[in-house]
């Protein structure tokens, strides 16, 4: 019975290591995510980043908001460790059952050129 009880334990303790939340990387957290061409169009491309937060064994203990939130941190820390501070999502068809994943146009803007508008926010 002891020997149950301690496996049952350890596969619990491995399922919860992958169930912690994503943080932004310090610096990468007032990243802009934006959804408009207009926003980087005098920025430089760097390329494709892609977040992702969620799996299988866990998606059903963690709420879809926490998710969506944790893999838009994750995204933008790609973006940071690439060298961008803005990141452009056009749209978002990459939400599944046991996962969020959002993938985005990764870009270097000039220093002092803020978004028009940032996902989320309304004009």
């Amino acid at each position: 019975m002891k020997n149950t009880a301690v496996l049952i334990g350890l596969f619990l303790g491995w399922v919860c290591s992958g169930c912690s939340a994503v943080h932004p990387k310090p610096g990468a957290g007032n990243m802009p995510i934006v959804n408009d061409r207009e926003d980087v169009r005098n920025c430089h491309y760097l390329g494709e980043a892609i977040g992702v937060a969620g799996s299988w064994w866990y998606y059903w203990a963690i709420a879809n908001r926490d998710l969506t939130e944790w893999a838009r941190d994750d995204l933008r820390n790609r973006a940071f460790d690439m060298g961008g501070n803005r990141v452009l999502i056009q749209r978002n068809e990459n939400t599944y059952a046991t996962s969020v994943v959002f993938i985005g146009q990764v870009y270097r803007c000039p220093e002092g050129t803020p978004p028009a508008r940032v996902d989320g926010e309304s004009r």
